[in-house]
C-alpha cells in the first residue's frame, strides 16, 4: 500500500510539473511561432503554433486525465518534433541548439529517472546527428568540431547531473516514507502503516476471493514492569517482542506496533488454524525468553486474540474490534494465552488500546 500511496504522490507531482511545462510551451511556442511567421519561416512557424495549440488543449484537459505520464510522453515527442524542425531550419542561428539542454530536464521530471535517461540520450543523439548534417556539403572546421564537442559535453553533463539529482531525490523520499511509517523504538511498521497495508490486503482478498488473519497482541502486566523497573527495561521488553516477531514471521506478514504495549500482526493467506499456530509459537517463545535486569529474571508473557477475514468481519474496523475483543478474552481467562473464538460473548465490554 505504501507503493500505491507513493505512486499517487508521483502522479500529483508530475501533473504539477506537466502543467507548468505546458503553460511555458503555450507562451514561448506561440511567441516564436508568431515571430517566425512574421519572418517568413512558414513551416517552422506552423509547427510552433500547432505545438502551442496542442499544449493549450492538453493544459485544459489535464484535470480530467488519469494518466499524466502517458500525456507527458506524448508531449515530449511533440516538443522534440518542434525542436528538430527548428534545428534543421537553415535560416535560424546555430544558437537554437541551446534548446536541446532542456531535454534532460523535461525527460527526467516528466518520466522519472529510468525512462527519463533513455529518452534523454535518444533525443540528444538525434539532435547531435542533426547538428552534424545541418550544413551538408560544407566541411567542418576545427571550430565547428569544438562547437560540436561543447554541445555534446554540456548536454551529457546536464543529463548526468539531472539523473543524479533524481536518484538522490528518490532515495530521500524513500527514507522519509520509511520514517513516517515506522515505529521509532521497535523499527516495526506503525499504526498508520498497518492500516494502509490492511486496506490493500483486504481489497486484494476481496478481488481474489482469499482470506487472511489478524493477530491482536498485548504484553501482560506491562505497566507493572514499567513502574517497577523503569521505562528503559520496558523498552527492552518491547524490542524483545519485536525481535521475536521478525524472526518468526514470513516476509509477506506485517507486524506493527499499534501503541504502547499493543501490537498487531497481519497474516495474508492464513486461516484461523494457521494463525493460531503462529500465535502459539510467538507466545511460547516470549514466555521462554525472560529479561534479566541486574541479575533479576523478569518473566514476560503476552495475550493474543485472532480475527479472520472475511468470517469475522468484511470491514477493517470490524476485524480490529474482533481481534481486540478476543485479546480481552485472553486477558480475562488468565493471560499468556491465545483466543480465536466467541468475541460475541464480550459485547459491551471495553475495548483495549
Amino acid at each position: 500500500m505504501m507503493e500505491v500511496a507513493h505512486g499517487s504522490s508521483i502522479h500529483r507531482q508530475r501533473t504539477v510539473v506537466l502543467r507548468a511545462v505546458l503553460m511555458l510551451t503555450v507562451v514561448f511556442a506561440g511567441a516564436f511561432g508568431l515571430l517566425n511567421l512574421y519572418r517568413g519561416m512558414t513551416l517552422l512557424a506552423s509547427v510552433e503554433l500547432a505545438v502551442a495549440l496542442f499544449s493549450l488543449a492538453m493544459l485544459l484537459g489535464l484535470p480530467r486525465s488519469r494518466n499524466p505520464e502517458r500525456w507527458s510522453l506524448i508531449y515530449l515527442v511533440v516538443f522534440f518534433t518542434m525542436l528538430v524542425t527548428a534545428l534543421v531550419t537553415p535560416r535560424l542561428s546555430d544558437t537554437v541548439f541551446v534548446w536541446i539542454l532542456v531535454i534532460p530536464l523535461l525527460a527526467h521530471f516528466l518520466q522519472g529517472r529510468a525512462l527519463g535517461l533513455v529518452l534523454s540520450l535518444t533525443f540528444l543523439a538525434m539532435a547531435w546527428v542533426v547538428y552534424l548534417v545541418r550544413f551538408p556539403g560544407e566541411p567542418m572546421t576545427l571550430v565547428d568540431y569544438v562547437g560540436f564537442g561543447n554541445i555534446v559535453a554540456s548536454s551529457l553533463v546536464l543529463t548526468g547531473l539531472t539523473h543524479a539529482y533524481e536518484y538522490a531525490r528518490e532515495q530521500a523520499e524513500k527514507q522519509l516514507r520509511m520514517l513516517a511509517a515506522t515505529d521509532s523504538l521497535t523499527g516495526l511498521p506503525n499504526r498508520k502503516r498497518l492500516k494502509e497495508v490492511l486496506e490493500h490486503v483486504a481489497e486484494q482478498s476481496r478481488r481474489l476471493g482469499t482470506g487472511f488473519s489478524l493477530l491482536g497482541m498485548d504484553l501482560d502486566h506491562f505497566k507493572g514492569i514499567n513502574d517497577r523497573y523503569g521505562h528503559d527495561v520496558g523498552d527492552q521488553v518491547l524490542c524483545r517482542l519485536s525481535e521475536i516477531l521478525r524472526g518468526r514471521l514470513r516476509s509477506i506478514d506485517t507486524p506493527a506496533r499499534w501503541g504502547g504495549e499493543e501490537f498487531f500482526v497481519l497474516l495474508p493467506g492464513t486461516d484461523a488454524a494457521g494463525a493460531r499456530h503462529i500465535a502459539e509459537t510467538i507466545r511460547a517463545e516470549l514466555a521462554s525468553s525472560p529479561v534479566t535486569v541486574e541479575g533479576e529474571v523478569i518473566a514476560v508473557t503476552i495475550s493474543i486474540g485472532i480475527a479472520e477475514f472475511p468470517g469475522d468481519g468484511a470491514a477493517i474496523s470490524d476485524l480490529l474490534v474482533c481481534a481486540d475483543r478476543r485479546l480481552y478474552a485472553a486477558k480475562e481467562a488468565g493471560r499468556n494465552r491465545v483466543v480465536a473464538e466467541h468475541p460475541e460473548l464480550l459485547e459491551g465490554q471495553p475495548i483495549m488500546g
